[in-house]
């Protein structure tokens, strides 16, 4: 039996990405908002989004707060401690695919690469950048 872990979102971003190092790579996470509903009924839900190296780095350049994207990736769960030694659990999405839909930052990353999605790759820990594939 096979199982299936795929999410599809598009919404704004909250807030500019934050960009941090773990070790060797480099992430970037950042908070997408989708909505349903209208009016007194419309009910928005917060996204954690996050990006590994080396495709956290066109994240970084080209997102803002308020950018408009449309992100594939899988859920993740993860549990931790907080400093008040609280057991919590972290949801977020690991994206293998952001697209930039906001006409602006995809004219300016298209003159430099061809192509507004950016794979992210993470079962590859060799770096290699012929492991990454990047459709054109």
């Amino acid at each position: 039996m096979s199982t299936v872990n795929k999410v599809f979102i598009m919404g704004r971003l909250g807030k500019d990405p934050r960009v941090f190092q773990a070790g060797e790579k480099k992430i970037c996470s950042f908070h997408v908002a989708t909505s349903s509903g209208s009016g007194e009924k419309k009910n928005t839900q917060w996204h954690n989004v996050v990006t590994y190296s080396p495709h956290s780095d066109q994240c970084e350049k080209y997102l803002r707060k308020g950018s408009n994207v449309m992100v594939e990736g899988k859920i993740s769960y993860k549990k931790y401690t907080d400093k008040s030694g609280n057991e919590r659990l972290s949801t977020e999405i690991q994206a293998s695919y952001v697209t930039f839909l906001d006409k602006k930052i995809d004219n300016e990353y298209n003159k430099e690469t061809t192509t507004s999605e950016v794979s992210n790759d993470y079962e590859s820990t060799s770096g290699d950048p012929e492991e990454f594939y990047i459709p054109f």
